[in-house]
């Protein structure tokens, strides 16, 4: 069977929290390099000791690092253009519940106190997949050809959102999930693998450490980043950032992996509770020159800042989100970039799209200004409704066959409706083929669901062909001018699928 799928880019979001109150729920108790916290319309300079509130969007510049703890001694690290946010976080003695979400980059994660009470009540989600989790440590990469997630230690589930279909992940094993296909078998982690999941690996911070050398799969007890280790005066000189860092004596006790002895974690100068440091930041972080001279001077906490001026390319790079399919196997592993050497502006109600040589894409900006504004509509009695066509490729009866293109003709028309009042989300996808008699296809959909992340999905289904899938997109645009997404539809038993992009403009 030829398969054909869709690479997103750039940013997807790791969900984290939702509180009850709103209010300080975790803090950043080490940063390397810079960070920004989006809080509502406001940009705070982040940095070590800054506090996270629920809805906080924490992005990481390139080559940083950060660490996180949150309330329940939950350790959150974070690499280099990351994106990540807090949408839940409770911890009472009635009710225990933690969701999560990353939108990009690299990132891992330490269970505390509410996956030790309620495992369940834990979710860790991105654009395309959901996170369970039945275990202590897990790790992942989200980039533009798919999103990684690995288990160190204990067990997670993992479930693509459009098709609904879950994988298992025991400890030292890992899968890979793309938008509108199940994820792929747990297999063991390869050295590949491990290298693929170290923070930072092209623009590494100075001190960033190494991964073990190994051949073949890798133990679970393999799967923690080993650095140069730290010296005493490291220790020492951080000793008070070390502190936050690790706010109680059990919380170390695990990192360290049970193994140290009280009086190793409460005499910093010994080598086990440096390597204990080292393991848990995923190595140590470079001390200042001069330990008498003051940081780098920042904002103070919550001072709102401007942003600083970026270039095209740094703009394109950040908020450039794109869909894309491709209908061969040989395009199945080429890396593929949109055609797009600046951000799509009002005149192309920021979104444009286009044919490549292994199928069809669409790009649009996406910025926090789209985001924001599409939360803002949540719960109100807008009614968005939107206009435009669909491009790509069916295969009608035979997956060997060359598959026969979608017609950009008077018929082919898709239509999208967001009433944000009710959370009824519905619309059609119509278009004709090229050939197989211009074989007709009038795709519902329902179910649909927006998130706060501003990304959309929706089930799909050809009733005449028997064909089912799902779509996924987001929003472009400040004002969510335009959308695009990538759909798939599949009946393998008749082996007959519609696979390609849609954009549509209100």
């Amino acid at each position: 069977m030829k398969y054909a799928y869709q690479k997103i880019t750039l940013v997807l979001v790791l969900i984290l929290f939702s509180c009850s109150a709103f209010g300080a729920v975790g803090k950043i108790s080490l940063l390397y390099g810079d960070a920004t916290i989006l809080r509502g319309d406001a940009s705070l300079m982040a940095q070590t000791g800054s506090e996270l509130e629920v809805r906080d969007t924490l992005m990481t510049s390139a080559g940083a690092r950060a660490q996180l703890v949150l309330g329940d001694n939950t350790v959150i690290s974070l690499g280099g253009n990351a994106e990540f946010r807090v949408d839940e976080f409770i911890n009472t003695d009635d009710d225990a519940r933690m969701s999560l979400n990353i939108a990009q980059g690299t990132f891992k994660a330490i269970s505390g106190q509410i996956v030790n009470r309620s495992p369940e009540s834990f979710r860790l989600n991105s654009r395309t997949a959901t996170v369970g989790i039945r275990g202590t440590i897990i790790t992942g990469k989200i980039t533009p050809e798919f999103e990684l997630f690995a288990t160190i230690r204990g067990n997670i589930f993992v479930i693509e959102n459009v098709t609904g279909a879950q994988v298992d992940v025991p400890a030292g094993q890992f899968t890979r999930v793309i938008a509108g296909f199940p994820p792929t078998p747990a297999a063991d982690l390869t050295q590949d693998i491990v290298n693929e999941l170290a923070t930072d690996v092209e623009v590494p911070p100075p001190s960033a450490g190494r991964m073990l050398e190994s051949s073949g799969s890798v133990e679970p007890a393999q799967m923690v980043m080993l650095s140069a280790v730290a010296t005493e005066q490291e220790v020492l000189e951080y000793a008070g950032r070390l502190d936050d860092a690790m706010p109680s004596r059990d919380l170390r006790r695990e990192l360290a992996g049970d193994s140290l002895s009280d009086q190793a974690i409460a005499d910093r100068s010994e080598q086990a509770a440096v390597d204990q440091i080292n393991e848990s930041h995923d190595g140590p972080l470079t001390p200042p020159q001069n330990p008498d001279e003051p940081p780098p001077s920042h904002d103070q906490p919550g001072t709102i800042i401007d942003e600083p001026e970026l270039t095209d390319a740094e703009q394109l790079e950040r908020y450039l989100w794109w869909w894309y399919s491709f209908y061969s196997s040989e395009f199945a592993n080429v890396t593929f970039v949109p055609p797009v050497t600046q951000l799509p502006g009002a005149s192309d109600h920021y979104s444009v799209w286009g044919s490549w040589t292994g199928g069809v894409w669409v790009a649009g900006s996406r910025t926090p200004e789209t985001v924001n504004h599409i939360n803002s509509l949540l719960g109100t009695s807008t009614i968005y409704n939107y206009f435009g066509q669909a491009r790509g490729h069916v295969y009608m009866n035979s997956f060997s066959a060359a598959p026969y293109d979608i017609l950009l003709d008077s018929v082919n028309q898709t239509q999208l409706s967001f009433n944000f009042g009710t959370g009824v989300y519905s619309g059609s996808i119509r278009f004709h083929t090229s050939g197989g008699s211009g074989t007709l296809w009038d795709i519902s959909l329902s179910n649909g669901v927006v998130t706060e992340n501003g990304v959309f999905t929706f089930n799909a289904r050809e009733n005449v062909l028997n064909t089912e899938g799902g779509l996924i997109g987001n929003f472009y645009g400040p004002a969510a001018e335009s959308l695009g997404g990538f759909f798939n539809l599949v009946n393998s038993a008749q082996e007959r699928q519609a696979v390609g992009v849609i954009r549509a403009v209100r």
